[in-house]
């Protein structure tokens, strides 16, 4: 690929597109890294909450480790959030 863009422009260093290039791909995976990270929180969230009224409708009591899971992924939406809105 830096070839052909070399051959397009053959003025222009090649190691400025090499250094482009690896650059917008390391912010890509850092990019969709934090968005996966978001992603994965709220699903667990979710997928608990829902745990956590079907044991509640089934008649069995919610334990104080159902609790402490809900809590810590709350506490750790706000920084995942953050992270989302540092970029």
């Amino acid at each position: 690929m830096i070839s052909s863009l070399n051959f397009i422009n053959p003025k222009v260093d090649s190691s400025i597109y090499s250094m482009t290039v690896v650059y917008l791909t390391i912010m890509l995976k850092k990019e969709t890294l934090n968005r996966f990270l978001l992603y994965v929180n709220i699903g667990f969230i979710i997928i608990l909450i829902g745990s956590g009224i079907n044991d509640y409708l089934s008649g069995k009591s919610l334990s104080g480790e159902y609790w402490a899971m809900l809590v810590i992924f709350f506490g750790m939406l706000p920084g995942i959030l953050h992270i989302q809105n540092k970029e």
